[in-house]
């Protein structure tokens, strides 16, 4: 009989990396649009599947950004991932949006297991925070691979997300100056 407690972490982080999807899905979109003008970045699907492969594979969170930093150093391959800082930037996105993303959705398994009762100790807590990195890592790059699938393969695709991506960093930017 599989263990209760355990069951029950598991869909708690379950939801808590659920509720952190639009933040990572806004960020992928915000991303890919580095790579407009699609015919001068020279991107290919194969080449965001290739570390999305790299991140189910390892499930490593510096395996797969050492593999964009080589991605972004190959001779001819580096241009497509150099352009407009958009490797750096899916970096940056890993070490900082999926970062804090993952350390939110920690914090509200913490708070229900503690709702709970159940003490969570630092190796524990490393557990989580690691598995929940990796699975909105994984997300991510997913999502931009995605969004990269619609930019390229839709008439008008860039501009209808790039338009979509600045109606947000619009609303953001209001609803931070209003909290303020």
């Amino acid at each position: 009989m599989p263990d209760n407690r355990a069951t029950q972490s598991s869909l708690a982080l379950t939801r808590g990396i659920e509720a952190q999807l639009g933040t990572i899905v806004h960020a992928a979109e915000r991303t890919v649009i580095l790579l407009g003008g699609l015919e001068t970045s020279g991107m290919e699907e194969s080449q965001l599947r290739n570390v999305l492969n790299v991140a189910q594979d390892s499930q490593s969170v510096p395996v797969v950004v050492n593999f964009i930093r080589y991605q972004i150093g190959r001779t001819r391959v580096g241009e497509q991932w150099q352009h407009n800082g958009f490797g750096l930037q899916v970096i940056d996105d890993i070490e900082g949006t999926v970062t804090e993303a993952a350390q939110r959705a920690v914090s509200s398994v913490i708070e229900w297991l503690a709702r709970e009762g159940q003490a969570v100790d630092e190796t524990t807590h490393e557990e989580i925070q690691t598995t929940a990195h990796r699975q909105l890592m994984t997300d991510y790059l997913g999502f931009l691979n995605r969004a990269f699938v619609y930019i390229r393969n839709v008439d008008g695709g860039w501009s209808r997300l790039n338009g979509l991506v600045a109606e947000r960093a619009g609303a953001q930017q209001e609803q931070e100056e209003s909290d303020a």
